[in-house]
């Protein structure tokens, strides 16, 4: 079983209240390990979870999700976070 960790990286402060509030959905699930097989939920959820904090932020610049898959990962980012979901390396002994 493949098991991946979401790592996420902050480039900037927090412009607005969108921003803000995506930055703190972020930290929350930083860090977290899950299964390959939970992989497409995920980004299933965090577009949802995107759209939500959109319409919650009527008057800020809404977010815009870019992906980026490669070999042993995958990045999602809209504007100054972006995060990477990478593959375990010790894949056959984890959890």
């Amino acid at each position: 079983m493949k098991y991946y960790v979401m790592i996420a990286g902050f480039s900037y402060t927090p412009k607005n209240k969108l921003e803000a509030a995506y930055q703190e959905m972020i930290e929350q699930i930083d860090r977290t390990i899950f299964k390959e097989t939970d992989l497409e939920e995920m980004k299933v959820w965090f577009q949802n979870k995107v759209q939500e904090l959109n319409s919650r932020f009527p008057r800020c610049k809404p977010l815009e999700i870019g992906i980026n898959s490669h070999k042993d990962y995958f990045s999602m980012y809209p504007r100054y976070i972006h995060f990477n979901w990478y593959l375990s390396k010790d894949t056959e002994n984890s959890i």
